[in-house]
C-alpha cells in the first residue's frame, strides 16, 4: 500500500482551464528532485451518455493525485514550501476568476484489471473519479465490506485499466489550503473515453450499484466525475 495527496481545484470561470499547460507546469516542477513516486492530472471529460443511477454535478477543474511511497516522504512535501503548494499558488495566479483549492492525503489501495497486459503508451486513459463526502452507518464496517466486495466486480467494468481505493488517513500538513474529509475515494481508469462510455450502461455497472446498494447504508453526496488522465511521471 502507498499513499496519495488529491489536490482538487474548483473556479467560478473553468471554461478558461488549459490541461495542456496544467501538465506542462506539473512536469516542469516534478521533474526535479521531489519525492513523489507519480503524479497524475484529471481533467474534466466530456461524454455523450451518462451514468443510469446518478445525475451529473459540475466537476473540479481538475484533480491532482500526487503519490508517495511513505508516509513520511509524503508529509515532507505537505508545507508551504513544496511543489503542491507551488503548483496550487499557480493554479490561482493564472485564472481570470476565483480558484479554490483543496486537498486530502489518503492510503491507497491498488487493483489490477484485466486490460492492464496493455502496452501502456498506446491508451488514452479516462478515468470514472468518485468520492464519499458523508459517512455510513459504521465507518469501520462500511470500508471492510466495500473493500472485500466491490474491487473483485470494479475490475471486471468492460475496458478497465487500474482500480483505486483510497480511504481516509490521519496526516500532518501546513499547506496554506483547507483539507477535505472524504470518507473515501475511488477511481476506475479505462483504456479510452469509448470504454468509460460503454461501461456505464454496462451489466457490469448494474451489478455495482446492486452491490452498494447491499452495503450499510451512505448518508451524504458521492459524485461520480468523468475526467481525462495525463501520467506526470
Amino acid at each position: 500500500m502507498n499513499f496519495c495527496v488529491f489536490l482538487s481545484a474548483e473556479s467560478s470561470n473553468a471554461s478558461e482551464f488549459d490541461s495542456c499547460m496544467a501538465a506542462q507546469k506539473l512536469t516542469e516542477l516534478f521533474r526535479r528532485d521531489s519525492p513523489s513516486a507519480g503524479v497524475v492530472l484529471h481533467a474534466p471529460a466530456s461524454l455523450s451518455s451518462r451514468d443510469p443511477y446518478l445525475e451529473a454535478e459540475a466537476p473540479p477543474i481538475c484533480v491532482v493525485q500526487f503519490y508517495f511511497d511513505s508516509i513520511e516522504s509524503m508529509e515532507s512535501e505537505l508545507t508551504t514550501a513544496g511543489k503542491i503548494q507551488e503548483y496550487a499558488y499557480w493554479l490561482e495566479k493564472r485564472s481570470t476568476g476565483e480558484v479554490t483549492c483543496r486537498h486530502q492525503a489518503m492510503a491507497v489501495r491498488s487493483y489490477r484489471a484485466p486490460a492492464c497486459a496493455l502496452n501502456a503508451s498506446a491508451l488514452s486513459p479516462h478515468t470514472y473519479l468518485v468520492q464519499y463526502d458523508g459517512s455510513a452507518e459504521d465507518n469501520a464496517v462500511w470500508l471492510t465490506r466495500y473493500v472485500a466486495q466491490h474491487p473483485p466486480i470494479m475490475v471486471t467494468l468492460p475496458g478497465a485499466y487500474s482500480v483505486e481505493v483510497c480511504s481516509r488517513i490521519d496526516y500532518c500538513s501546513s499547506l496554506d489550503m483547507s483539507r477535505m474529509h472524504s470518507l473515501q475515494r475511488n477511481k476506475v481508469v479505462f483504456i479510452d473515453a469509448d470504454a468509460l462510455e460503454k461501461s456505464l450502461n454496462s451489466t457490469v455497472r448494474h451489478e455495482l450499484r446492486r452491490d452498494f446498494e447491499s452495503l450499510p447504508a451512505f448518508d451524504g453526496r458521492a459524485p461520480h466525475f468523468p475526467m481525462q488522465s495525463t501520467y506526470i511521471r
